[in-house]
């Protein structure tokens, strides 16, 4: 009589099965990101990520709290009272920049999770405050009156998919992912949403026009004065 053996399978009967996936270039970016963070290869992470999805949809929809349904309305309400009050206070061009760094500091330090109270004290830990300085950096030679041609190219590039993202920093993708967003409604950023017409009013026409010839159209003339 024969049968199937009791006990462990046999080693090559748990071998793991490949699997092909395509992914928008900014969730692989962010995929790759996360994979780094953690100290494994994206299809180690791809694969932790879809096992902790199943095992979320076998314990059912958890009640959302309180504070995660907040009416957007009023959110958007409060947004543009701050931006007002802000425009009062230093001008509609400074308060622009101060809204995008806010945004764009949030985006870095998400990064930094497991830094205790990170928001609070990511100015002393020097890998979140250097990715910080370079992001703020990159984001004010964006809008700035220098063009410098190759690493806009070289961002341009990475985004059409001419390029592997590793050209790029983790800073500079969260750069372009919300200029994108400001100037071109791209559906980036979207915990951001609420900012991005007080941004794109607050720092004008001509520099969000900037914005868009130096990563989209940079064969366009640009005007020094904006």
């Amino acid at each position: 009589m024969t049968g199937k053996r009791p006990g462990r399978p046999r080693k090559g009967d748990d071998k793991k099965l490949g699997l092909s996936v395509k992914l928008h270039p900014e969730l692989h970016r962010r995929l790759a990101a996360f994979a780094e963070e953690n100290g494994r290869s994206v299809s180690s992470q791809t694969e932790a990520l879809i096992k902790r999805g199943f095992d979320d949809l076998s314990r059912g929809p958890a009640p959302a709290p309180v504070e995660s349904l907040p009416d957007r309305g009023q959110k958007r309400t409060r947004a543009r009272q701050l931006a007002t009050s802000l425009e009062r206070a230093f001008g509609s061009q400074t308060s622009g920049l101060l809204v995008a760094i806010g945004c764009l500091l949030q985006d870095v330090l998400a990064r930094r999770s497991r830094i205790r109270d990170v928001q609070r004290t990511w100015i002393s830990n020097q890998r979140a405050f250097d990715e910080a300085t370079e992001a703020i950096n990159t984001l004010l030679l964006l809008i700035g009156p220098r063009n410098d041609s190759a690493k806009f190219d070289l961002i341009r590039d990475v985004f059409a998919g001419s390029l592997p993202w590793e050209m790029i920093s983790h800073a500079e993708g969260l750069v372009t992912d919300l200029a994108g967003a400001v100037a071109l409604d791209w559906n980036t950023a979207e915990q951001h949403e609420r900012w991005f017409r007080i941004i794109e009013d607050l720092l004008g026409d001509r520099v969000v026009d900037r914005v868009c010839r130096r990563l989209w159209a940079p064969d366009a003339a640009e005007d020094q004065n904006g």
